[in-house]
C-alpha cells in the first residue's frame, strides 16, 4: 500500500480531476484491518501520508493535500491501527492546528528553522 492509496480522484465543476482524502478508507481503518491490506501495510503507508503532510503543514501550507478536518481522521486512523500493531503512537496534537502549535512551541517557525529541523 502506496500513501496515494489514501486519495480519490474527484473531478471539479470543469471536469478537471484533484486528489481528495478517502474518508472511508481511513474510517474503516479506524475501526479495524482492512481487507485487502494488512495493519502493518496500511499504517506504514498512513504513516508516510502523515509524515509527508505534517512537514509540508509545517513549512508551506500550500504544499499539504489534507484538510485540518481530514488531518483529524488521519490521525485518529494512524493512532488506532499503532494501538493495534502494538506500537506508542500518542502524539501532543490530534490536527493540523495543533501540530503547527506544537512545531512552533519547538523553535521550527523562526530564523534557522531547517537546520533546527535536520536535528529532529
Amino acid at each position: 500500500m502506496k500513501p496515494s492509496d489514501f486519495f480519490i480522484q474527484i473531478p471539479d465543476d470543469n471536469w478537471n480531476m484533484h486528489d481528495e482524502f478517502d474518508l472511508k478508507l481511513a474510517q474503516q481503518l479506524r475501526q479495524g484491518e482492512l481487507e485487502d491490506h494488512s495493519d502493518l501495510e496500511a499504517g506504514y503507508a498512513l504513516a508516510r501520508l502523515m509524515k509527508s503532510e505534517l512537514t509540508a503543514y509545517g513549512t508551506d501550507q500550500s504544499q499539504t493535500k489534507l484538510t485540518d478536518e481530514d488531518s483529524v481522521l488521519a490521525i485518529r486512523s494512524l493512532k488506532a491501527v499503532s494501538r493495534r500493531l502494538d506500537v506508542p503512537f500518542d502524539p501532543p496534537f490530534s490536527d493540523f492546528d495543533g501540530w503547527h502549535g506544537y512545531w512552533s512551541a519547538q523553535g521550527m517557525t523562526h530564523g534557522g528553522s531547517w537546520a533546527l529541523r535536520g536535528r529532529t
